[in-house]
């Protein structure tokens, strides 16, 4: 595929994508083609790499034939000093980054940390001040920076952090296991390639520690999103633009917490790079359809919810485009065929094959009508809808409010860069209309964008609004995915802003984006002498959930070699997890409700440190989702009977 107008950060972008799509294709049809001939371990070391090597080879032969002429590495190293001085600061994030994790995690101390997070922002003000004698290196600044605000949560701890993520291990590690892909639990999970054969094929060939492979490897692919984002912006609004887009996308909490969500984040990051090859001008017709297509079907086997809901964007964008073709002559960016192709591929996958994620997902449209009853009870809502709306929100402590206004600027922000676009839709879109270009921008937005981003801005509307759509999906979730498309418009609304007050943008930008940062990250909360989050607090109510200690992983560990086979396992909502990723337990042999409701103790009893330290238990209500903790001594009656056979001051296990 000759594609040689695109510049070097382009290049690299799709050839990482192109690389991680490559993965998953070749090793799901090795694992088929294997195990029909009935050779049992397809995903072991020699076949993998037997495979890969061919694959390598013959595509490099025919790239060579195709493109002798071709210059892949073409970049400007000729930096001034000053572009050098920055770099070489830019540099320093990583080490800082993994140093000040480093620190917190041997000592408690959250000073370097917090330097971290003030250090970027004074940089960042600099790089402003000087933007248009730094414009060579934002590429390299936007990618250093993601990596080192990806790697805080990686390296908070020694093991798995979050919730999903530890169903996603244990879907990692039973592959790895088996040498091949499979349904293994005939759950939502058993659709998602890029948790279960992309991290198996990395663990067979580097050979490393599995938990550490598996929370690096997705902060790695994650990385590239905001230079996609940048690459993207800087059509519209120029490279200092587009450098802000870029900042603003990395500055939120669904970006900090990747390593939490891991098929999310592939899903998200093939998302934004088929809206990058849709939008590329250097791309001709032929190549973008066949990229589109590699990037979407690999959306599909990254994470079933993200893939319903690009397939609904392309097919409201699909459906308006031609509505409007009949008024005026745009160009359309996708057409029929391509959404039907897609669709059909989406009923194979997740109907056929996997059989569950097709399932939930006419389950979910179905409870999102029932729920149309619930329209006005703002606690029927999930996902952090409740506190986005801000329910409670005068009875909270200063730092939850400073969130909560900042949260709403950066809303309102985006709504005027839309609102902007809407009014001046002659000047700034459809250039289909030959109408005089706005000054603000570089170019016209195209109606295919801005048509998505206003479907977007309405998935976002509806997430708000019907009841159950946010707890299927998760507000966070969906909001990282639109900001692909909705951190231009940020950037537009403050320069729209800042024409009228009359000040630089980049002041407005930072005036918003600091404490927002700041509270979300834990900054604020922590100044406030309040109790913080897990990257800078080694206490309170995050941290007792999200944190896995050496003794609970020792303990899951032991009584999994240990107990009887297939003897049922009692805990509180978050020593389940443990016991899934640490344990390898099968998820539906740990049971936390039984201990709720004080029900049916016949089993082992797995305390976690929360609960032996402080004596504490976590619950949590199946239909409200509403997570509490009590005292562990209301449970004392489930514990008679029950013989203390493992303590290691972290863990007890009873029986």
């Amino acid at each position: 595929m000759k594609i040689d107008k695109i510049s070097f950060i382009e290049r690299f972008v799709l050839s990482v994508g192109l690389s991680v799509s490559l993965l998953f294709f070749v090793g799901l049809l090795l694992n088929f083609l294997s195990v029909e001939f009935g050779y049992l371990t397809p995903l072991s070391l020699t076949p993998l790499l037997v495979s890969f090597n061919v694959v390598i080879i013959a595509l490099s032969m025919i790239g060579y034939k195709f493109n002798k002429d071709l210059i892949l590495f073409k970049f400007n190293l000729n930096l001034s000093t000053l572009e050098k001085l920055f770099l070489s600061i830019a540099v320093l994030f990583p080490a800082l980054s993994i140093f000040g994790m480093f620190f917190l995690n041997s000592t408690g101390n959250n000073i370097i940390t917090i330097t971290f997070f003030v250090a970027i922002f004074i940089y960042l003000i600099l790089v402003c001040i000087f933007n248009y004698r730094c414009a060579n290196i934002y590429p390299y600044i936007i990618f250093l920076m993601s990596i080192s605000l990806l790697l805080l949560y990686a390296l908070r701890s020694n093991h798995i952090i979050g919730i999903d993520s530890h169903l996603e291990y244990y879907f990692f590690q039973n592959t790895m296991n088996n040498m091949y892909w499979s349904v293994l639990e005939n759950s939502i999970l058993d659709a998602s390639l890029s948790i279960s054969l992309l991290p198996t094929i990395c663990q067979i060939i580097f050979n490393t520690s599995s938990e550490f492979l598996f929370k690096v490897l997705y902060v790695l692919i994650y990385s590239i999103s905001p230079l996609i984002v940048y690459i993207m912006s800087k059509k519209y609004l120029g490279e200092f633009g587009a450098f802000l887009a870029a900042c603003f996308f990395m500055f939120q909490y669904s970006f900090l917490t990747v390593v939490m969500n891991a098929r999310t984040s592939i899903a998200i990051f093939f998302f934004a790079l088929a809206l990058m090859v849709l939008f590329n001008d250097k791309i001709n017709q032929i190549q973008k359809r066949a990229l589109f297509i590699i990037f979407m079907v690999s959306i599909i086997m990254s994470h079933y919810s993200t893939a319903y809901i690009f397939i609904f964007i392309m097919s409201i964008t699909f459906i308006i485009m031609t509505i409007l073709a009949y008024m005026c002559p745009i160009k359309k960016i996708i057409n029929g065929n391509t959404i039907a192709l897609l669709t059909v591929f989406i009923v194979f996958w997740y109907s056929l094959i996997t059989g569950a994620a097709f399932n939930s997902g006419v389950l979910f449209i179905q409870k999102t009508f029932i729920s149309l009853n619930q329209l006005f009870i703002v606690e029927s809502r999930g996902g952090g809808v409740p506190a986005l709306l801000g329910d409670g929100i005068a009875h909270k402590p200063i730092a939850d409010q400073i969130e909560f206004m900042s949260t709403w600027l950066t809303f309102i922000f985006i709504g005027i860069g839309i609102v902007t676009v809407i009014l001046h839709y002659k000047e700034m879109s459809f250039p289909e209309l030959n109408y005089k270009k706005s000054d603000t921008l570089k170019i016209k937005f195209e109606s295919g964008y801005f048509v998505i981003a206003l479907i977007c801005t309405g998935l976002l509307f509806m997430m708000v609004a019907l009841p159950f759509i946010s707890k299927g999906y998760g507000i966070q979730r969906l909001y990282a995915m639109t900001l692909i498309i909705l951190s231009v418009f940020f950037v537009l609304g403050i320069d729209s802003v800042a024409k009228i007050v009359r000040v630089k943008p980049y002041l407005i930008f930072f005036l918003i984006v600091i404490p927002y940062f700041f509270s979300i990250s834990g900054v604020t909360h922590s100044a406030l002498d309040m109790e913080s989050t897990i990257l800078l607090d080694s206490e309170g109510e995050q941290y007792h959930l999200y944190y896995v200690y050496d003794q609970e992983s020792y303990g899951a560990k032991w009584m999994k070699d240990h107990s009887y086979v297939n003897s049922r396992v009692f805990t509180d909502f978050y020593g389940r997890f443990r016991l899934i990723s640490q344990g390898n337990y099968p998820p539906k042999s740990v049971g936390w409700y039984n201990l709720k409701l004080h029900q049916n103790n016949d089993g082992y009893i797995y305390l976690r440190a929360y609960n032996v330290i402080y004596g504490k238990f976590v619950e949590r209500d199946e239909s409200s989702r509403i997570i509490s903790s009590t005292n562990l001594s209301d449970y004392d009656d489930f514990f008679i009977n029950k013989n203390l056979i493992y303590n290691n001051n972290g863990t007890e296990i009873y029986i």
